[in-house]
């Protein structure tokens, strides 16, 4: 699966705030507009496939422009700590969404960082313009149960988890143009999380990136410890006591 050091919610949060257009601009205002629509008929946590679709697709566009991927690295990736500092420095009346998303922001970043370091980053770009989400799970079903389960796994969460953090910019930069509960933004917090520590557990069983036993942070110390009681099941299904799936189909 594709992906950047740079969150694409993160990515796409900065391409509002840009002080100059990018040939992406008008495809993310069809997406927000999408966006505010669906919120505003299913709320944010039911999301719909075609929400998703369009969101992997913003990603694809992303990853395949290298001066984009140049500035992302620059502006976000490179000053990742100020930009955490700078959120979580901000007056908010939602300061455990603000939470949320800076612990998101941090263990994404040292989760994609060991993803992309050993690759050619002048190759990431050279992906096919045609790929799409729901290509990719159709072309999944040729693999055995189990590494069907881990890619589809990790595609779903790291899509949701794109979907969450974008959502939760807009919220506390008081751009989302709906009416929010506060009970929704409770489940966004707890979707935030377990799409951020699914992220990190299916990228370990796919042999990808492994926590580091000296990190005590605590949503890595959680991502550790569901990767130890996956391991040692039996049957080795690696599935999740509460996946973002079903954690999304119990609401």
């Amino acid at each position: 699966m594709q992906t950047s050091e740079i969150n694409t919610g993160q990515v796409l949060n900065y391409l509002i705030h840009r002080n100059k257009k990018h040939p992406l601009s008008e495809k993310f205002d069809l997406f927000l507009a999408l966006l505010h629509g669906y919120i505003h008929q299913f709320g944010i946590i039911n999301v719909q496939d075609e929400l998703l679709e369009r969101l992997f697709r913003l990603r694809i566009d992303i990853l395949s422009d290298p001066s984009l991927l140049e500035e992302m690295t620059r502006e976000l990736g490179d000053n990742i700590d100020q930009i955490i500092s700078d959120q979580f420095n901000k007056e908010s009346q939602h300061k455990k969404l603000e939470l949320f998303l800076v612990q998101a922001l941090n263990t994404y970043k040292k989760i994609a960082s060991s993803i992309i370091n050993p690759i050619d980053k002048g190759n990431i770009s050279n992906i096919s313009k045609d790929i799409s989400y729901q290509g990719i799970v159709d072309s999944l079903e040729l693999l055995p149960t189990k590494d069907r389960e881990f890619h589809k796994n990790y595609l779903t969460t790291s899509v949701m988890l794109d979907y969450s953090t974008l959502v939760a910019f807009l919220i506390l930069n008081d751009q989302l143009e709906v009416e929010i509960e506060d009970e929704e933004i409770e489940q966004l917090c707890k979707l935030i999380r377990l799409t951020t520590e699914e992220f990190g557990v299916y990228s370990h069983f796919l042999g990808i990136w492994s926590p580091s036993i000296d990190d005590e942070s605590h949503w890595v110390v959680n991502i550790r410890i569901r990767i130890g009681i996956l391991d040692r099941r039996s049957d080795k299904s690696f599935k999740s006591a509460e996946s973002a799936i079903e954690f999304l189909q119990k609401l």
